[in-house]
């Protein structure tokens, strides 16, 4: 990706959400093959098949966000595939929540859109964190662009997991989870 987006925050996906995206696709592809095999005729079903295919292939390759703290923005590529900038300098909301079965996500929020990065993630096979170089980043991005009235104390909370990730803690003992629940 060219420099112009800054550094780039890593996507928490463990293995075993990888390996569904991955399994979706298969999946696609075997029925897009019976349908194209078994009944020529049909083959017009798989135009709609061959694109969205495409599209959730895309979606799953390009997705990222990147951070810029010296422009104070937070680029992300998701579901549109075109990049969105927020200036963090425009946030009126910045909060940690809670996802689901025990992560946790920075969550900012401007007037016109809700953004959320995922902090800690737990699923049923898998836990992983950001590194503390990355949530630094990020403690840093809120405390130069984002009013102390608004972020609170989310940039001492993430320096705190920062300390606990480089120190060797684990996602069970972090303290934005602890926190969250």
């Amino acid at each position: 990706m060219p420099a112009t987006y800054g550094q780039t925050i890593p996507r928490l996906s463990p293995r075993s959400a990888t390996v569904v995206e991955v399994g979706f696709l298969a999946v696609g592809v075997v029925i897009f093959g019976i349908i194209w095999v078994a009944g020529p005729w049909l083959w017009w079903l798989s135009l709609p098949m061959i694109v969205l295919l495409g599209y959730l292939g895309a979606v799953l390759l390009r997705s990222a966000t990147w951070v810029d703290p010296a422009a104070g923005t937070l680029t992300r590529r998701r579901w549109s595939l075109r990049p969105v900038t927020v200036p963090v300098a425009d946030v009126t909301a910045v909060e940690l929540s809670t996802s689901g079965g025990g992560g946790v996500r920075l969550v900012l929020r401007d007037t016109r859109r809700r953004t959320t990065i995922d902090l800690v993630s737990v699923t049923l096979f898998a836990s992983v964190a950001q590194q503390g170089p990355t949530l630094r980043t990020l403690a840093d991005l809120l405390d130069a662009h984002v009013a102390a009235a608004v972020r609170g104390d989310v940039a001492r909370r993430l320096r705190a997991q920062a300390d606990h990730v480089e120190r060797g803690g684990g996602v069970e003992t972090s303290p934005l989870v602890a926190g969250a629940r």
